[in-house]
């Protein structure tokens, strides 16, 4: 376990709670900016001072094109396509630029100034007139370059240089590239995991999660896109997406009639609850991508532990609403409703279990497929019960330095961490190995997480086990295929692009 320190209690009087923060040392700061993902550019030396983009209401979120990405690939497609709004600004360079077609928006390109042939190329932005940089290019170019690149020719290792170049000055927010070697030192110290270097997947999704961050919703990508304004009504859109079940259980429910309204409710609530966990998920994604580039403090931190604490009581209200669905679909009728519970369920030991009948099948695939993630995240519920906040901490990762003054600890990387004490350990045992799981902090003495990647897989290990459920009870109600689209909350919109936007959730 990492060595914690707390504030003194002056400093917790003043401020009216503790805040602590855990000093790694059996962790190296390049393995934890690996668990942790990538994020946004930091901004450098080079760069002039803007906000981040996710903290501002006007700034755009500026990417620029690697000259290596595949114009085909189907991320690069609909991020060029949605560059057309002003919430995005894309940087091309010149090789890309005759193979992507323009969009509406007018993107920026860096491009060689004529007359420095043939020792070296310069380099221009078009709307950035203030700058202007003239990179020589010797001879053993591609051999130096190689070290960042890996093997290229002198003009492929310039436009490469150049991509890095331009995106440190203007300064962008992401750097998408396919290269492995770009990619495989991201995380390393030095100035290249200061660029916020991602896969055109990894950008899709951070594009994806910035206009829902700014409560737009981009529903067709050709032409000029169409987007709608966020609200409830779209996340539940995402949320029937994601559970195409829960629509055709609730048409037949409503076909059957008032006896069935009670059962009604409870799926909706089953709906609300998940549609909640996706809300608290998402500004969870927005404080992990902006703590790899700006690091995790005691801000941070504490909103991560609200939006835990949301997102877990959010999970255990969609398990138990689907046990009560469950006892309401058999008509249980249990003796005691207070011994109707999720747990119980799993457990096989109360005596409404045995009267589910024809909805035993059902019951069967929610307790197959409740996964250790999904264990775990419901023991989390023990500690707000108790009415105990989650515990968090800022994770700081780095090592002893001997200074003039005596040993000191350095930092190189900070990220929030998540603990769930040994009283929570599920049955089973921590979940180690899934995403988000540090596993050289976790023993009997507790299990110590990164929130975002390790609620993500939660979230979807939820919603597949809930859609698998529903379809069971589809099946033994005998209700019909649903003959409509896409949710109503989206209709109108790309099946394509919606579905790579669910997909990125």
């Amino acid at each position: 376990m990492p060595y914690v320190v707390s504030q003194d209690r002056e400093a917790q009087a003043r401020k009216g709670r503790s805040y602590t923060t855990s000093l790694v040392l059996t962790m190296t700061a390049q393995r934890a900016r690996q668990l942790h993902g990538p994020g946004l550019a930091q901004k450098t030396a080079l760069a002039k001072p803007e906000p981040s983009p996710f903290d501002s209401n006007d700034a755009p979120l500026k990417v620029t094109f690697s000259p290596d990405v595949d114009p085909t690939d189907p991320a690069i497609r609909i991020i060029v396509a949605l560059s057309s709004w002003p919430q995005i600004d894309l940087l091309l360079p010149p090789p890309l630029d005759k193979k992507i077609p323009s969009p509406p928006g007018f993107p920026l390109l860096y491009e060689p100034i004529k007359g420095h042939e043939p020792d070296g190329w310069g380099l221009e932005i078009p709307g950035y007139a203030s700058w202007r940089r003239a990179i020589h290019i010797q001879t053993d170019f591609p051999a130096v370059a190689e070290e960042f690149f890996g093997k290229t020719t002198k003009k492929e290792a310039f436009y490469l240089f150049a991509a890095l170049q331009a995106h440190r000055e203007i300064p962008a927010d992401l750097l998408v590239t396919a290269n492995n070697v770009l990619l495989s030192h991201r995380d390393s110290a030095g100035f290249l995991e200061k660029l916020g270097i991602v896969t055109p997947r990894e950008a899709l999704a951070m594009v994806f999660l910035f206009f829902r961050h700014r409560r737009l919703l981009p529903i067709k990508p050709t032409g000029n896109v169409t987007v709608r304004v966020m609200g409830g009504a779209i996340y539940e859109g995402f949320t029937q997406l994601l559970m195409p079940n829960y629509l055709r259980l609730y048409a037949h429910l409503a076909d059957l009639g008032e006896n069935h309204d009670d059962d009604r409710s409870y799926l909706e609530g089953l709906l609300i609850n998940v549609t909640k966990t996706l809300i608290a998920l998402d500004r969870l994604a927005v404080s992990h991508v902006s703590e790899a580039s700006s690091g995790a403090n005691n801000d941070t931190v504490r909103f991560q532990q609200y939006e835990a604490s949301n997102l877990v009581v959010s999970v255990t209200g969609a398990l138990e609403g689907l046990t009560w669905l469950l006892v309401g679909l058999a008509a249980a009728k249990p003796k005691r409703k207070r011994e109707v519970s999720f747990p119980a369920l799993v457990s096989g030991q109360k005596d409404w279990i045995a009267r589910l009948g024809t909805m035993s099948a059902a019951a069967g695939v929610a307790v197959k497929e409740y996964a250790p993630v999904l264990r775990a995240i419901y023991a989390m519920r023990h500690t707000i019960q108790h009415h105990l906040p989650i515990p968090t901490s800022v994770g700081q990762f780095g090592e002893i330095l001997k200074t003039s003054e005596g040993e000191r600890f350095f930092a190189d990387f900070k990220m929030g961490l998540l603990h769930s004490p040994s009283t929570n350990k599920p049955e089973g045992g921590w979940p180690l190995g899934a995403p988000g799981v540090l596993e050289d902090l976790t023993d009997d003495r507790g299990m110590t997480i990164v929130p975002y990647p390790f609620f993500r897989e939660g979230f979807h290990l939820l919603v597949t086990m809930l859609d698998d459920v529903l379809e069971e009870l589809c099946a033994a109600l005998k209700a019909p295929p649903l003959t409509t689209g896409l949710p109503y909350a989206v209709e109108g919109g790309d099946p394509v692009l919606l579905g790579e936007l669910a997909s990125t959730l």
